[in-house]
């Protein structure tokens, strides 16, 4: 799966069918948007700028919060990977309970750069962590222009 107009390419992707956001509503440059067409679960890769002092949870943390979530838990973190609940989410005028966000980073130290990949499902994951995991880990630069 290619990202980012071929510049980041996901080598391994277990989903098909996948709906572009951006064909229904707009989506900031940094981010590429993927919604599921038979439920509200969604994906999306976010370039973010690399910062040491940033850990996953922190970012597990902030996504929380934008989604004006105040109680949510990590439920497992392995390497650069996080699974985690949120309780209760609003979100495009929708209140959800019990999210589940499988939360995973690619870092591009050199270019001061990472990639963030989230999937929220809204029902029991379509996926495992350790397929998550394998997702994220397959991430990969093809265009270091995109950095620049």
């Amino acid at each position: 799966m290619d990202l980012f107009g071929g510049a980041i390419r996901v080598d391994y992707w277990p989903f098909t069918g996948l709906l572009d956001a951006s064909l229904i509503r707009q989506v900031p440059d940094h981010q590429e948007v993927f919604l599921f067409k038979d439920n509200d679960d969604s994906v999306i890769f976010e370039i973010v700028v690399h910062d040491d002092k940033m850990t996953l949870k922190d970012h597990f943390k902030d996504i929380a919060e934008c989604n004006d979530c105040n109680e949510y838990s990590v439920l497992a973190t392995h390497g650069d990977c996080l699974w985690g609940r949120q309780h209760s989410v609003s979100k495009f005028n929708k209140k959800r309970e019990g999210i589940t966000l499988f939360l995973g980073r690619r870092q591009f130290t050199e270019h001061q750069a990472d990639i963030l990949l989230s999937i929220n499902f809204c029902q029991e994951p379509s996926i495992s962590f350790d397929e998550f995991q394998r997702i994220v880990e397959s991430i990969r630069l093809v265009d270091p222009a995109l950095f620049t």
